[in-house]
């Protein structure tokens, strides 16, 4: 009996070893002053729905070019927590940026636009250009800033970022990723687009978390960039002058377009002149009813050749031609002298005496044009003036007049005696 009782013991004694084992095996272990080792935060990736904009003005009448724009981005530079700011992360993985493309003669827009400051004259087209992110990881919370450059090359009349800070450095923006802490989890609150490179991060007093609670708004934001397509237009009329200048008379006048864009079409405002030359007798045969050009379009090399036919106080306006083309403007004068610019503006309204019929289109509009004159002489010593001969002849007349009417009444008395 006592020894049955004395291994029962010892089976309950095993069993509770075991208990205090198993539950001394599902409790960690702690050192004296041990702590907790933090888990990590697992990455996040970036998204690509954010971006910025491309504006391009150009001034009224004028044609958007084909133009593409292309950008660079890379880390910009870290920046250690100063005076209650916090600190900068310089930009980590391979993000990518889009590119702008505007195709020739597309629609504009003259409504007010965020970041953009139009004249009068103006208009703009506008490209949306996104970020790519989706390849990058981020690991810690903080602000990582990038650095995005335009990269293209010079083309064609384009200035480029004409609208920037005056503090900002051209074709560069920054680009501030806000990456927070969302109770052990990573989130990427906002992408903030600006200008100066040492600019203080926005909320940093309160930290990246005040930016998402207050919005808080860079003092230097930005919306794009900002470039502008240079442009002027050229004008020419006509003036005829002297007392045998027929002053219906059309003359054929021929413009000559190099480097300027390639299959680009060029807008003519004709309100100073007509759609199609009169059919007067003055005209020569060969330019009566002859169509004036509204629009022409340079050859794949950026050159074109038009004909316009305009009389006395009439003008042609060529308009958006761009920086650094150059022109040719030529008459066929016929019998009549030819002096290159206008005694009197046809438009009335500003005197113009320019002789600039060759030359490259550079930062003010042309204006120019012939006048032509044609004076008849009368010899002396020959002929008498139209006036006085018709008095002699006159008089002349009303003495033949007389004298026949006493022949006629001596005659009558004649044959009475």
């Amino acid at each position: 009996m006592k020894k049955r009782m004395n291994v029962s013991i010892r089976k309950a004694a095993a069993l509770a070893l075991g208990l205090v084992l198993a539950v001394c095996a599902s409790v960690p272990a702690f050192a004296a002053n041990s702590v907790p080792v933090a888990p990590g935060y697992p990455p996040i990736a970036g998204d690509s729905a954010h971006g910025f904009r491309q504006y391009l003005v150009i001034n009224s009448g004028a044609r958007i070019p084909a133009v593409e724009f292309a950008y660079s981005i890379a880390p910009g530079q870290a920046a250690a927590a100063s005076d209650g700011n916090m600190e900068i992360l310089a930009g980590v993985g391979q993000p990518t940026v889009g590119k702008a493309v505007f195709t020739e003669g597309e629609e504009t827009s003259f409504e007010p636009a965020a970041g953009l400051e139009l004249d009068d004259f103006q208009e703009y087209a506008v490209r949306t250009v996104n970020f790519d992110f989706s390849g990058v990881q981020f690991t810690e919370p903080g602000i990582y800033r990038y650095i995005v450059t335009m990269t293209s090359a010079g083309q064609q009349a384009v200035d480029y970022d004409v609208q920037r800070s005056a503090q900002a450095t051209a074709k560069k923006r920054v680009l501030d990723v806000y990456v927070l802490d969302d109770d052990y989890v990573l989130k990427i609150d906002s992408y903030a687009f600006h200008e100066l490179e040492d600019a203080v991060p926005a909320g940093s007093q309160g930290g990246s978390a005040s930016v998402a609670e207050q919005h808080a708004r860079l003092v230097d934001k930005s919306e794009g960039f900002v470039n502008g397509y240079a442009t002027q237009n050229l004008r020419f009329g006509k003036k005829i002058e002297g007392n045998q200048g027929a002053k219906d008379k059309y003359f054929a006048f021929t413009l000559s377009i190099t480097s300027a864009a390639p299959n680009a079409t060029y807008m003519v405002d004709l309100a100073g002149a007509e759609d199609v030359s009169g059919n007067t007798d003055a005209t020569r045969p060969s330019n009566r009813a002859k169509t004036n050009p509204a629009q022409f379009t340079t050859d794949s090399n950026g050159a074109a050749t038009v004909n316009y036919y305009i009389t006395d106080g009439q003008f042609v306006k060529v308009q958006g031609l761009p920086r650094g083309c150059s022109y040719e403007l030529t008459e066929d004068k016929e019998d009549y002298i030819s002096t290159v610019g206008l005694n009197i503006s046809p438009s009335r309204g500003d005197a113009d005496n320019s002789a600039r019929i060759t030359g490259t289109i550079a930062d003010a509009d042309i204006k120019t044009g012939f006048t032509n004159t044609r004076e008849g002489i009368v010899p002396t010593g020959v002929m008498m003036a139209a006036g006085p001969a018709a008095g002699i002849f006159a008089l002349g007349g009303a003495g033949l007049a007389g004298f026949i009417a006493v022949k006629r009444r001596r005659s009558g008395e004649d044959e009475a005696v």
